[in-house]
């Protein structure tokens, strides 16, 4: 009978060692994944606590800078604060990026679609 025990407390230890060691490696693999998310999501909230003008500079540079416009962000951006504080974001752009965010929108987008973006910055 204690061999029994013995034997059995054995093969319960040895199976509870590796449900432990398996949920270790789902852990491991899901830390690797989510370590880039979770660092861009602390990071953009700690820019957004520092200064939201600064944040949305950046994210109106970023929209525009590579080749090709990341047209969603820009109008998102541009829309959702024309009325609100696009007036700091349009200071902290040019003094971040040492050029007026109108310039950059001018250079950067064509015909109507300026035209618009350039009537909710504020440029006649």
């Amino acid at each position: 009978m204690a061999s029994l025990f013995k034997m059995t407390s054995k093969l319960l230890c040895q199976a509870l060692v590796r449900s432990i060691y398996d949920a270790y490696e789902v852990i491991n693999q899901m830390d690797d994944r989510c370590k880039n998310e979770f660092h861009t999501t602390v990071m953009t909230v700690a820019k957004c606590v520092s200064s939201l003008e600064e944040y949305f500079s950046e994210v109106l540079n970023k929209s525009m800078k590579s080749l090709g416009t990341d047209d969603d962000t820009l109008i998102h951006v541009v829309v959702t604060h024309a009325e609100i504080d696009l007036a700091n974001i349009k200071v902290s752009f040019s003094r971040r990026y040492k050029k007026p965010l109108s310039a950059m929108v001018h250079s950067d987008t064509t015909n109507n679609y300026t035209q618009f973006l350039l009537a909710l910055i504020g440029v006649p």
